[in-house]
């Protein structure tokens, strides 16, 4: 009888836990997910890749946070190596669509599947950004030749702006002519606006 309630007791156990884990995953998950609607949050959209990532230092204080809180799409170990073996995934909010986002996948190279990331961040502080291209060498061979290209490292001027409270941002990095550009549009509404951005902010006087 001792056993039979011991094993009752066991499996009443590991429900419970199990139904508390779920619990606390679904609350964690509606928090991440929730609008950007808070007297005090904002949302960006982050484009990245490898050999392409895009870094954006969000909530900056001078006081407590004087260079940001990291933020980057393609620029660690991990995302770069997934977007090299074409199976990095999109993390999305519930932000508006775009051309950008609904066509991610013009964005792939050869060894590199783009991808983009949706963040909740502080709004009313400096946020920074900045997009980069790492340039590899190619070779071949042929019976009587070898060749190498080189393609140069790049990386776009830095630029900054304050989110606003409520408001979506995409920030989406384009090459052109061999050059990294950043632009930055507020998605909030269906008129999708430009967002006018500034030199990088520095709490260095």
């Amino acid at each position: 009888m001792k056993r039979i309630l011991g094993n009752h007791m066991q499996t009443f156990a590991t429900v419970l836990l199990t139904g508390m884990t779920l619990l606390l995953s679904q609350a964690a998950w509606a928090e991440i997910a929730a609008p950007a609607m808070t007297d005090n949050t904002a949302r960006i959209r982050l484009f990245g890749q490898n050999q392409r990532p895009s870094l954006a230092y969000v909530g900056i204080d001078c006081n407590t946070n004087p260079k940001g809180t990291r933020i980057d799409a393609g620029g660690g170990l991990g995302e770069a190596f997934k977007s090299f073996i074409r199976v990095a995934q999109n993390t999305r909010l519930g932000m508006a669509d775009t051309e950008a986002s609904l066509n991610v996948k013009q964005r792939n190279g050869i060894l590199s599947k783009a991808f983009y990331k949706e963040v909740v961040i502080p709004a009313g502080l400096p946020l920074n950004a900045q997009a980069y291209f790492v340039g590899l060498n190619n070779v071949s061979s042929s019976t009587s030749h070898r060749y190498i290209l080189s393609e140069k490292s790049t990386s776009s001027k830095g630029v900054s702006f304050i989110p606003e409270a409520g408001h979506d941002y995409e920030i989406l990095s384009i090459r052109n002519q061999g050059k990294e550009y950043l632009v930055v549009t507020d998605i909030t509404t269906a008129d999708f606006i430009p967002v006018v951005v500034n030199e990088p902010f520095s709490c260095k006087k």
